[in-house]
């Protein structure tokens, strides 16, 4: 008699991060002699301060870590399908 296989669990985030998942939260203050439209790339908008007819100025509001059980949730929210942390783990 033979025992059946277990079925292989399909690995997450939260299974494979050994490393910390840090969240670091900065706001940008811009200062120019035209409206900076509200799609405006950031990375533009801070290369025109720093090279261009703008001032500004970053400001680190927020750091800490993430609970690996949020990580998925968190990519999502912020336009990831989730998986950019996922990866198998290192073969022993």
């Amino acid at each position: 008699m033979t025992k059946k296989a277990k079925k292989k669990k399909r690995l997450t985030a939260a299974d494979t991060l050994s490393l910390p998942v840090w969240k670091t939260v900065y706001t940008f203050t811009a200062y120019s002699n035209r409206q900076i439209s509200g799609h405006a790339d950031l990375a533009d908008v801070i290369a025109d301060c720093t090279d261009g007819d703008s001032i500004g100025e970053a400001e680190l509001v927020q750091q800490k870590t993430i609970d690996p059980r949020c990580v998925r949730r968190a990519l999502c929210q912020i336009g990831n399908d989730g998986t950019f942390f996922d990866r198998e783990p290192d073969d022993e």
